[in-house]
């Protein structure tokens, strides 16, 4: 069944940014599918209640390349074409130097956030190939925009630079068939990707902000859909929240 409504696809959709992004979609007049991979009935029965009726949520573990591939054969199946692909999904951060790690502990900072891009994005990109149309999204970070990181999350820095590269190798690929590819990267912000962080750090943090404040899920989510509106913003490019700086991926 075809819909009229354009469909946004978002990976770790149960998320901050996920789930910020998927309630802003859906009130510009989009249908999204959320995915997400052990959320509780409970949570998703919740989620369910901030987004139209027609929403659909599916398990999926995105590390697995397999499932997802079949995953995105059955929102086809029902949706007849994506517009949109977000990848939010990302690995918990590891706070550990690199030269304290495990190779198991390092290599996991790379499940989601990067392996799962591949296994996300990849067939999505493909489908829009096909299409002719489409925007891929990949939500990196801006640590690694910057000349400095925070001290013991390397890897995950890493990781968002390994994702901001395979983002980059999309773009050329796809971007003739008017396939737009752009990177998305937020500041700060207090959800639970950072809920090992004591308030102390969040306090800090905001006292050393422009405006004395940290960067909200929702300011990402609006920028996120702004960015897919707008037509003119051109593919390839990494778009900087905080400061709508736009720099080459």
């Amino acid at each position: 069944m075809t819909n009229k409504k354009k469909t946004v696809v978002i990976s770790g959709g149960m998320g901050g940014v996920g789930s910020a992004a998927a309630k802003k979609f859906a009130h510009n007049n989009y249908r999204v599918v959320v995915l997400y991979r052990n959320s509780s009935e409970e949570e998703i029965e919740v989620a369910r209640q901030t987004l139209p009726e027609e929403s659909i949520f599916m398990q999926c573990d995105i590390r697995n390349a397999q499932e997802t591939a079949q995953v995105i054969d059955n929102i086809i199946s029902n949706t007849g074409q994506i517009d949109v692909a977000v990848h939010a999904a990302v690995d918990p951060i590891r706070r550990e130097k690199i030269t304290d790690m495990s190779e198991t502990s390092f290599k996991s900072q790379f499940e989601a956030g990067f392996f799962g891009a591949f296994n996300f994005l990849k067939p999505i990109g493909n489908i829009m190939k096909r299409q002719k149309q489409g925007t891929l999204v990949g939500i990196t970070s801006s640590v690694i925009e910057s000349a400095t990181t925070p001290a013991r999350m390397g890897a995950y820095t890493i990781g968002k630079i390994a994702l901001r590269g395979l983002l980059r190798e999309l773009h050329r690929e796809l971007s003739m068939s008017s396939v737009r590819v752009i990177a998305v990267a937020p500041e700060l912000m207090k959800t639970r990707l950072n809920a090992d962080l004591p308030d102390k750090f969040f306090e800090i943090a905001k006292e050393r902000s422009i405006d004395n404040s940290l960067m909200t899920t929702k300011e990402v989510a609006n920028a996120i859909v702004q960015l897919c509106e707008n037509t003119e913003f051109p593919s390839g490019m990494s778009y900087l929240v905080s400061s709508g700086e736009k720099t080459p991926i």
